[in-house]
């Protein structure tokens, strides 16, 4: 489902070159549900953004589901990355003008797709928002907020499911129940999960942890 070859980032030149990822190389199997650790500046963020066709590498490839978004222009990487790849990040980013129900199903909306009910009730139904489809986001709480985002990243079925630190700003509670949702997500949907965190206990609940240090990988590890 993933195959990262040979995969760098530098920044500046000379004196002042930075590199944020140093030949990565790891390879992801349908419905693995993998972490990414690392202190602040260890890269972790950096990669996923490669991963998510957000940023581009120095060198390397990125293949998922047998694509090189390395090579996609920047149109097809756009309809790719919005078909394919989920993506979850600390602060939500939904939509502020659209209520619960269009930030969902916004990926649909941009690629003017019929919605299947039965298969958006049944999300909706997981995420537990059955009853806040038509709240707008600044009526939702933090944990509800984050739900929303997970529908909208889920809502494709995509390739691959990014999470950037997605309980970081969420209270103890909330953060279990997000976690718990991943795994549900995981188990019933066989859904491909990489999730970036520097929280360990969140971390332990993937089937595989690697880690992240000064751009390089030092540690690839089975969990159970």
């Amino acid at each position: 489902m993933l195959n990262c070859s040979n995969l760098s980032k530098t920044y500046g030149a000379g004196t002042v070159e930075v590199k944020a990822l140093d030949n990565i190389n790891f390879k992801i199997q349908k419905g693995e549900y993998v972490a990414i650790i690392g202190g602040s500046g260890s890269g972790k963020s950096t990669l996923l953004h490669m991963l998510g066709g957000v940023d581009s590498p120095t060198s390397g490839e990125i293949y998922i589901d047998q694509t090189n978004i390395v090579t996609l222009p920047e149109k097809e990487l756009a309809i790719f990355r919005r078909r394919k790849v989920g993506l979850i990040y600390q602060f939500y980013n939904l939509i502020p003008t659209l209520n619960v129900r269009k930030n969902i199903l916004l990926p649909m909306l941009l690629d003017g797709r019929k919605v299947n009910e039965d298969e958006f009730n049944s999300l909706v139904h997981t995420l537990g928002l059955q009853d806040r489809l038509n709240h707008m986001p600044h009526e939702l709480s933090g944990g509800q907020q984050q739900r929303v985002s997970i529908g909208r990243a889920l809502i494709y079925r995509p390739a691959i499911l990014l999470a950037d630190e997605p309980t970081g700003n969420l209270d103890h509670k909330n953060s279990d129940e997000i976690v718990e949702l991943f795994r549900i997500a995981n188990t019933i949907y066989n859904q491909t999960i990489i999730l970036i965190t520097h929280d360990e206990k969140v971390a332990l609940c993937a089937d595989r942890i690697i880690t992240i240090e000064d751009g390089k990988i030092v540690s690839d590890k089975a969990v159970k």
